[in-house]
């Protein structure tokens, strides 16, 4: 009966002994089960950008575990990149992505951002990083306009010098210039001014809009055999610069083949 017993408590604690092991292998096997992210690449370069543009980039990766991923976050490190992820949990074997989305308006120059991803993986957390370079936008006519916070006109204008070389007396010339309004107000020409009375000024309109752009044409006509130069003046609505300077120049000569006499109120051309 002793020998009995025995083997009842040998069988007994051998099998404990062998639930306890199981046990262990489970509860091991259990902490070890784990998803991995594993990425084709944690860095992408877009080259140059031009500014004003928004340029995205999905960065992909492989569970390579043996458990599901659940992405819990996604961060960047500026308000400029907006991340977007797969919010369903990625299964043992398949693929997920995160998408990276830049902005690079107002954003000229060298860029390096990074984004952060948090996860239940094993490696829980991922930084990925977007880099390139923005090259500056040359602004428009719209673009100054726009960029002033208060309402006011602002005439501009590319060319303001003529100089017409040499050139007979009392001969008409011509020449017209562009008058732009680079404002974001009704841009007014209030006053056309000759220095010498030598000068006559023909418009096309006296209101430039936003925007817009008007001709002046200069009939610059000169009474002296002599080299000259002539200030016509603008004077406009524009707050910071209302008076714009004209100047006309011009070598003149007195043509003696032609003689010029006066009778009363008449003027009488000869040619000799």
């Amino acid at each position: 009966m002793f020998n009995s017993t025995m083997k009842n408590f040998k069988d007994s604690f051998l099998l404990i002994c062998l639930l306890g092991v199981a046990s262990t292998c489970l509860s091991m096997t259990s902490v070890y089960a784990q998803g991995t992210m594993k990425f084709d690449t944690e860095k992408h370069n877009f080259g140059e950008l031009a500014e004003g543009v928004m340029v995205s980039y999905e960065f992909e990766f492989v569970n390579t575990g043996n458990k599901p991923i659940k992405i819990s976050k996604v961060t960047a490190s500026c308000g400029c990149t907006t991340p977007y992820w797969s919010k369903e949990a990625i299964q043992p074997g398949k693929k997920g992505k995160i998408k990276a989305t830049y902005n690079t308006t107002g954003r000229p120059g060298n860029f390096n951002k990074s984004i952060t991803v948090n996860s239940n993986a094993t490696n829980k957390l991922v930084v990925l990083f977007i880099s390139g370079k923005v090259n500056r936008k040359k602004k428009t006519y719209k673009d100054i306009s726009n960029g002033s916070a208060k309402a006011a006109p602002k005439l501009f204008m590319r060319n303001k010098i003529k100089h017409f070389g040499m050139t007979e007396n009392r001969l008409t010339l011509r020449q017209a210039f562009e008058i732009r309004n680079t404002g974001n107000a009704p841009l007014k020409i209030e006053k056309l001014v000759s220095e010498c009375k030598c000068t006559v000024a023909n418009l096309t309109q006296n209101v430039v809009p936003p925007g817009g752009r008007v001709m002046l044409e200069l009939m610059f006509t000169p009474t002296k055999a002599e080299p000259i130069q002539e200030s016509f003046y603008v004077y406009t609505n524009d707050t910071k610069s209302p008076r714009t300077i004209i100047t006309l120049s011009a070598d003149v000569y007195e043509n003696f083949s032609r003689t010029l006499f006066r009778r009363g109120d008449t003027t009488l051309l000869l040619e000799r």
